[in-house]
């Protein structure tokens, strides 16, 4: 009885996923190109004009908070698609089977007018079969691949699977163009199927084309309405309200899941010697003396736990060392595997008893109440800084770094001393630390206030 009362309104929610996809992977697109294409300094063969004339170029925060904000809305759609056709058994029609292939390619033959012989009466032929169960895979395949390279350290699994961050960020790019070959042949399939089969696409009966296209248009023009309107309503931090707040309700639900004792690993050691990509100077451009830098510590709090703390390169040179290999990811898409050296925050905070209300050293025994909640990093001319969650701080692989690739660090990598948190994007792993700050509420955030996402963990 389920089965039956799910059928006979099969064609209206097919027809209303079907519509909600549209604008929704239209966004989806637009807003995924915004991110690859963000700066057009690294795409050489296209010309800076033509990705800033398309809205492509330098809107890297604008383009990621659209994308994880329409993500949700493309995944459930999908969900609930694929719930309602293996529930009511529409997979039957859907899913290729017996000669398909045979099929479709009489199918190819006919629509380039090579082949005479009629097309089979059934729902879905051969070819659409294998179109509509491919472009279900891929919407699969998009999910996966944007978790993978969203969380590839918390979800360090689901990358190994997909081959690694680069090649599942390659997979995840090709879908995209994938979804554009489709949507291209699929328009043009339903133009040459004539005005009955589009109007039973829209209405889901064949009445007048006037209708169709008045229902089409006013569909259309209220889903660019409300994404207008919700671009210009009032800005938080760099962004219009809803895409902040989608990014925050983002930040509270990896919050939960998140482990911070999570490491990226399995890492070949780059060449010794090698120079580490050079990529941003803002906080770097004041003259600084290697030689006579220090580095302070302090405390944001009505009551000062502790009294400010200078630091010097000697000071940081007799702590433990730690050495990591780690997959460093910059915002703007490209990675890179570096090993570094320097010391390990934890051991940092045990020996000047930092982190805590207490002065008890930082671990994850501690009630939640005597942990500082955030570390402020910024550098000494105050020009770049970044506000961490002390969670994250504690990974085992969080460093106070003075060597990369086993040679000090330059000028422009930071030294002397630098942040590295594989945990979090590049932008986080301050460069050049002049002081450190913990606090309970988070800190000032350099590009937190250019409208990308506070936590953007990784």
């Amino acid at each position: 009885m389920s089965t039956f009362r799910i059928s006979k309104n099969h064609s209206l929610w097919v027809r209303w996923t079907h519509w909600i996809n549209f604008p929704t992977l239209t966004i989806m697109i637009w807003s995924g190109l915004m991110i690859y294409w963000a700066n057009a300094v690294y795409w050489p063969q296209i010309p800076r004009k033509i990705l800033e004339d398309l809205g492509l170029s330098y809107r890297l925060a604008e383009g990621m908070a659209y994308h994880f904000m329409f993500m949700w809305l493309f995944a459930l759609n999908g969900f609930l698609y694929v719930s309602y056709i293996a529930i009511s058994g529409s997979w039957r029609e859907i899913i290729p089977s017996g000669h398909f292939l045979k099929e479709a390619w009489n199918v190819v033959l006919h629509d380039l007018g090579i082949s005479k012989k009629p097309l089979p009466p059934s729902k879905y032929n051969g070819a659409q079969k294998i179109a509509y169960t491919v472009i279900n895979v891929m919407g699969l395949g998009s999910i996966l691949t944007g978790l993978a390279i969203y969380k590839p350290i918390q979800l360090s699994w689901l990358k190994s699977l997909l081959g690694g961050y680069e090649t599942a960020r390659a997979i995840h790019y090709w879908l995209t163009l994938g979804y554009l070959v489709f949507f291209v042949v699929h328009v043009g399939q339903v133009i040459k199927a004539g005005w009955n089969k589009f109007n039973t696409m829209v209405s889901g009966s064949q009445s007048r084309a006037v209708t169709s296209v008045a229902v089409l248009l006013i569909g259309l023009g209220s889903a660019f309405g409300a994404f207008t309107w919700m671009r210009h309503m009032d800005e938080s931090k760099g962004l219009p309200l809803p895409f902040r707040r989608t990014l925050e309700f983002n930040e509270k639900v990896w919050t939960w899941f998140l482990d911070p004792m999570k490491t990226d690993g399995n890492h070949a050691a780059p060449k010794r010697g090698r120079r580490a990509r050079f990529n941003g100077d803002i906080g770097l451009k004041s003259p600084i003396d290697l030689k006579s830098w220090k580095m302070t510590v302090t405390s944001k709090v009505e009551e000062r736990a502790i009294p400010d703390i200078s630091i010097t390169m000697p000071d940081i040179m007799k702590l433990p060392r730690t050495d990591i290999v780690i997959e460093f990811k910059c915002i703007e898409g490209w990675s890179e595997v570096m090993a570094a050296s320097g010391v390990k925050f934890t051991d940092f905070l045990a020996h000047y008893h930092l982190g805590t209300h207490s002065g008890k050293p930082a671990d994850f025994s501690l009630r939640r109440q005597d942990l500082y909640s955030d570390v402020g990093f910024e550098t000494p001319d105050g020009d770049y800084y970044v506000s961490i969650d002390m969670k994250s701080m504690l990974s085992p692989q969080t460093l106070l770094a003075y060597e990369i690739n086993g040679i000090p660090l330059s000028l422009e990598n930071g030294a002397p001393l630098r942040l590295i948190i594989p945990n979090k994007y590049g932008v986080k792993n301050i460069k050049r630390i002049g002081r450190i700050t913990f606090a309970d509420s988070p800190q000032p955030d350099y590009w937190g206030e250019e409208g990308y996402d506070w936590f953007i963990g990784l």
